[in-house]
């Protein structure tokens, strides 16, 4: 009898130990872990998916949070403990407005199972809504409402010309007749066509003529619009271009023995400064080339930055100094000004540099 007793104890013992092992905790499965909405129209609004899980481990399962990778999708899911062998489910929502085209999101499941962390994954396409005619022209001049308030020209050589257009309508219910007044010389305008129907569509032409322009680098121009003969300045089109100096017709031979510009640093710190103080400091200028070397043009990012070169010619092997003056009166905390010089070097045709400080009010 004792025997049995001990036998029965050994047994009971055994088996508690053995089912403790095989404890796992709560175990978080899903049917599936990625989904495709196919083909969704943006019209159309929120589009939902559920992810169906079972708890396959021998405690209540707790979803912690859901983390996703972009505010266009959002998520709820079971809010109570989801005992073993019972499911829950994860609701996805997809928020197509103004996201066209492929979209592919994951999202990352935290709860309190041995496997803590899982990842499911949406992917799908949103078919475009047609826009409405103020979201194709969301920029208003005069009468007409347009794609854009400026026309960009990235690169315009020195002496070439470069033509752009831009897209108007006339969104009113009257015929509107567009010329255009205070153009500057090296800018032509036409619209076409020069009547514009009510609702109909247009364009503004801009031809950039880089021969009849003084200069080098960034330009900016406003031109002002004309509606049936009343002038109104507030109607402008802003009208920007790179002007770049044409080397396309140098020989291999002629580029060999260009002008390089060099420079002894292209950045050089204050440090810290009172309001009150100017400073001045000059950057070395070498021309390591063949040739000589022609600033043409050096811009500053802020008035109160000034340049002032020894001079604009520097002939092979010559040195001569760019002093530049800062003044940081009216400003405050971390400065950063660029300098940008732009030369005959046709491998390095412009140039930044840049000055820092840290200026520290008086008052």
């Amino acid at each position: 009898m004792r025997m049995k007793i001990v036998l029965f104890f050994l047994i009971t013992a055994f088996t508690i130990s053995a089912t403790k092992a095989q404890s796992v905790g709560a175990k978080i499965v899903f049917d599936e872990e990625e989904h495709d909405f196919g083909t969704i129209n943006e019209e159309s609004g929120a589009t939902s998916f559920i992810f169906y899980f079972t708890n396959k481990g021998d405690k209540p399962l707790i979803i912690q949070r859901i983390s996703v990778s972009c505010g266009c999708t959002t998520s709820d899911w079971t809010k109570k403990p989801v005992i073993p062998g019972a499911k829950g489910e994860i609701m996805i929502t997809y928020h197509p407005e103004n996201r066209p085209g492929e979209f592919q999101q994951r999202l990352c499941v935290f709860s309190n199972a041995e496997n803590d962390q899982v990842f499911l994954g949406i992917h799908g396409f949103v078919k475009p809504r047609k826009k409405t005619i103020t979201e194709l022209y969301p920029v208003k001049i005069g009468d007409v409402i347009a794609q854009s308030g400026r026309i960009i020209f990235p690169s315009v050589k020195k002496g070439k010309m470069q033509t752009d257009s831009l897209e108007i309508y006339n969104n009113s219910e009257k015929t509107v007749y567009l010329s255009f007044h205070a153009t500057p010389a090296y800018i032509r305008v036409r619209v076409s066509p020069a009547k514009l129907r009510f609702h109909q569509k247009g364009y503004i032409i801009v031809t950039f003529d880089g021969g009849k322009i003084d200069t080098y680098g960034s330009v900016m121009n406003r031109i002002y619009l004309n509606t049936n003969s009343y002038s109104d300045f507030h109607n402008s089109l802003l009208v920007s271009a790179n002007i770049e100096e044409d080397f396309s017709s140098l020989t291999p031979e002629a580029i060999k023995n260009a002008p390089v510009i060099s420079f002894d640093s292209k950045r050089y710190d204050f440090g810290n400064l009172n309001q009150e103080d100017v400073v001045s400091h000059k950057f070395i200028i070498e021309n390591t080339g063949k040739n000589n070397l022609i600033l043409r043009t050096i811009k500053t990012s802020c008035g109160c930055t000034v340049v002032i070169p020894d001079k604009k010619i520097i002939a092979p092997d010559e040195k001569i100094s760019l002093m530049v003056k800062f003044n940081p009166m009216g400003k405050r905390g971390r400065q950063i000004k660029a300098i940008t010089v732009i030369s005959n070097d046709p491998k390095h045709t412009t140039s930044i540099l840049r000055i820092f400080a840290n200026v520290y009010s008086s008052y």
